[in-house]
């Protein structure tokens, strides 16, 4: 019976340490195409193929398209996020906005402390937003 307790409190920490290990996200600025490759399909894929946009708001984007430009903050651990960003894209798309033409559409994503950096600094990131 001391040899197992032993084994056990031998392989706990091993155990644990290999759950907690820390999933990388992507931070600052990014393509819409990053959330439908492999790594982030299956997250935001089904939203945006269920989601059926408002006739009011498609009919809205259109009569605006060109005029303002959308920078959109998120975060890919953020469930609002997994949620709301494909319906802004399905929305956009039947707006026939071209999002990666003339910076339409800006993404910025961010870590779980709400904070990215971009060209290798917190202060550039601030300025790009503020772009």
């Amino acid at each position: 019976m001391k040899r197992y307790l032993f084994l056990f409190l031998l392989l706990t920490p091993f155990v644990l340490n290999a759950q907690s290990t820390e999933e990388e996200f992507p931070v600052g600025k990014i393509s819409r195409s990053t959330f439908f490759d492999q790594t982030n399909k299956e997250t935001y894929e089904p939203e945006y193929k269920a989601y059926h946009p408002n006739a009011d708001a498609i009919k809205y984007l259109q009569s605006k398209k060109g005029i303002f430009k959308i920078k959109l903050v998120m975060g890919f651990w953020c469930d609002d996020s997994k949620k709301y960003v494909p319906q802004l894209f399905k929305t956009l798309d039947e707006a026939n906005w071209t999002t990666d033409a003339h910076d339409q559409l800006k993404i910025f994503g961010v870590d779980k402390d709400k904070q990215a950096e971009f060209e290798g600094t917190r202060q550039e990131f601030k300025k790009e937003l503020i772009k």
